[in-house]
């Protein structure tokens, strides 16, 4: 499938040529088409993006976000929620944040989530994926906010004087990731031994090393400038890491693995949004 529009083919010369000659004035049936195609069908395919995908998409974030912070307010969990009710105007503002995300997230030229799961891919295997994605989401919302009611779980990187198990954890979370970056890369390497499970592109290969570099430099970025000022508390919160990781996700969804961690990844920007707390003066993403 390409994911290009495609271009004009025709020639400089014939441009040059017809350049001179009055240009006529588009026919009624011509916007009517565009409205029907605009409104009315799934394509263009060219996008690989469609009406269903797109709502579905953001409808699925915006039910995942209800669930979750329903979840936590009645469970009252969440380091510090203590029973924290929304009032109507933020509970809108949250919702209004998540279509954002979601909507940048799926408007990507590269990312193929409508592809293989139940948009596209109308077999069995297209709505377990969609099921994956959404389980993923989810469970991972409920089991976050369990664990963080726990002491063990409820420091950042920028705490000090933090146990040994503690630091543990960190150890734990931080190597579980540098696996999935390992997975990520060696399917770059893909070939053969990799056709039954995945097969990207070489346009996902490449745009996943582009946006990989250019995470690494505004995470570098970010600690050089705030470690240049005295007194700077350098804090990278989770809604970070979730977006940074959904990001680039997007450009390897090849299996049902790939949507279990997109979910995943969703899960910690989600719940970030309903349960988070500001506190300026600090170097905050």
């Amino acid at each position: 499938m390409s994911y290009v529009v495609p271009l004009n083919e025709s020639s400089d010369e014939t441009s040059n040529e017809s350049s001179n000659e009055p240009e006529p004035e588009p026919e009624k049936e011509d916007i009517k088409k565009v409205c029907r195609h605009t409104f009315c069908k799934c394509g263009p395919k060219f996008y690989g993006l469609s009406w269903q995908g797109m709502v579905l998409y953001i409808f699925s974030l915006c039910v995942n976000y209800a669930i979750g912070y329903n979840i936590y307010k009645y469970e009252d969990l969440g380091h510090q929620w203590n029973s924290q009710r929304h009032s109507y105007v933020r509970i809108v503002g949250d919702i209004v944040t998540t279509c954002w995300f979601g909507l940048g997230i799926i408007s990507l030229p590269w990312h193929k989530w409508e592809e293989f799961t139940c948009i596209k891919d109308k077999t069995r295997a297209g709505y377990l994926r969609y099921v994956v994605w959404e389980l993923g989401m989810v469970i991972t919302m409920i089991v976050y906010g369990y664990l963080r009611e726990m002491p063990l779980f409820q420091t950042s990187l920028n705490h000090k004087n933090m146990t040994d198990d503690q630091h543990n954890v960190y150890y734990v979370t931080f190597s579980v990731l540098g696996c999935v970056v390992v997975y990520w890369f060696s399917k770059i390497c893909s070939g053969k031994w990799s056709r039954k499970c995945c097969t990207p592109s070489l346009s996902d290969k490449v745009v996943f090393i582009r946006l990989f570099i250019l995470v690494a430099l505004m995470f570098v970025m970010s600690a050089v400038s705030c470690f240049s000022v005295e007194g700077c508390d350098y804090h990278l919160h989770h809604w970070w890491f979730g977006y940074v990781l959904v990001l680039l996700t997007t450009t390897s969804l090849d299996n049902w693995f790939d949507y279990l961690l997109q979910g995943v990844f969703y899960a910690f920007l989600i719940e970030s949004i309903f349960n988070n707390h500001f506190i300026f003066g600090r170097y905050f993403i």
